[in-house]
């Protein structure tokens, strides 16, 4: 019998959350049997080998120039009549709207889009920026070409609905999904020997690990300013910023400005971000806005209490009681008053603090488990196949 087929179409692989959702859900889908191809638009700095050395081809369509280019439009309608997929699942902005025109037109059986934020804005602009109105509309526009959109979180699911970009009718969620193997505990000597090599002496520095790109819908200017305000009243208090973007730079400078270089790592770009969080203490997400971010899922999963703004799903990812501090985006008083409190309870009731990390990895394991969240995106597969063949 003739294997399954999918094709994952997505603008680049790179070290990103609907990056990582994308790779997790083509090495599930290969682990359970079926034929996978990864398809990018422009070229890839990570996951190429990881998935290859699986055996999923990752195939870059792209010339070095616009994914919209004639030439890379040809490349990827020959993907579609080499592979013939019977399920196409695109993420991110450009590779949705592609996968939906091009897709519909090679006659690809189920074509879904994965929408992984609540608004569709490049993440240097302003949500209400034209180029971000935009997107918005060509999304809206092209919604007829896919079999279905889904998203990661209830909040992102009423906002496009709200805002007419995808009816209630076409629109299914399904959260992201966390692989939990990379994220058991430490042992009190690993934990330490990482903290040395990174500047920690000791466990009397509280860590704090923020992780995401360095441009404008994370926010690290706000939690740099909320950070130098609360290391005021908490002198051992650091900070580790993992990744990279357009605004290192400006960012680095901001810590220099702020004179607190010497508390701030900014680390870069990481393939061991696991390792990091099981050496930090505490986790920080300073974002405007957010779909259902994965790092948040990670760090839950690393069994680390979480401040963090309270935008796109970040509820849904922390465990119903909020156990965790969430703080009004955009606003440095509000974030550091709450990193403030969770450094306060830690030195102040350690059980407290601990519980507060146990019980968002058990909300984690319990909702968003790798095999739970495969089940669901298979289910989604079988049904649209079958409305496909009873039309």
């Amino acid at each position: 019998m003739r294997r399954k087929r999918i094709c994952l179409l997505i603008n680049k692989l790179a070290r990103g959350g609907a990056e990582t959702q994308c790779v997790r859900l083509a090495t599930g889908l290969h682990a359970r049997g079926w034929r996978v191809r990864v398809v990018t638009l422009l070229p890839s700095t990570a996951f190429t080998e990881e998935l290859t050395e699986t055996g999923i081809p990752v195939v870059d369509i792209s010339d070095g120039g616009s994914p919209y280019r004639p030439q890379n439009l040809l490349r990827l309608l020959e993907q579609f009549w080499s592979f013939k997929p019977d399920v196409l699942v695109t993420f991110l902005f450009q590779a949705d709207v592609v996968g939906r025109i091009l897709g519909n037109a090679f006659g690809i059986p189920v074509r879904i889009t994965s929408i992984r934020n609540e608004f569709f804005g490049a993440s240097d602009k302003p949500r209400d920026h034209w180029s971000v109105r935009l997107r918005e509309e060509l999304i809206r526009r092209t919604d007829v070409r896919a079999s279905l959109s889904t998203t990661n979180s209830e909040l992102a699911a009423v906002s496009l609905i709200e805002r007419g970009i995808v009816p209630s009718n076409r629109l299914r969620i399904i959260r992201n999904m966390v692989d939990l193997a990379p994220f058991t505990p430490m042992t009190a000597e690993q934990r330490a020997a990482f903290r040395r090599e990174h500047g920690v002496e000791g466990d009397s520095d509280f860590v704090w690990v923020h992780a995401g790109r360095l441009e404008t819908q994370k926010d690290q200017a706000t939690l740099l300013r909320a950070f130098t305000e609360h290391w005021k009243t908490h002198e051992h208090a650091r900070l580790w910023i993992l990744g990279d973007g357009a605004r290192r730079q400006e960012l680095e400078a901001l810590a220099g400005q702020l004179g607190v270089t010497d508390r701030v790592l900014f680390a870069g770009e990481r393939p061991n971000v696991p390792d990091w969080l099981r050496a930090a203490d505490a986790f920080v997400l300073s974002s405007k806005w957010e779909g259902l971010p994965n790092v948040l899922l990670e760090a839950a999963a690393a069994r680390l209490p979480v401040v963090s703004t309270d935008v796109g799903g970040v509820r849904e990812a922390m465990a119903p009681d909020l156990f965790g501090y969430l703080t009004e985006a955009g606003s440095v008083d509000s974030l550091r008053e709450a990193m403030d409190r969770m450094v306060t309870l830690q030195q102040d009731n350690r059980h407290e603090f601990d519980v507060l990390g146990a019980t968002n990895f058990a909300h984690v394991l319990d909702r968003f488990g790798s095999d739970g969240v495969l089940d669901q995106w298979e289910d989604l597969f079988t049904e649209l196949m079958r409305v496909r063949l009873e039309k």
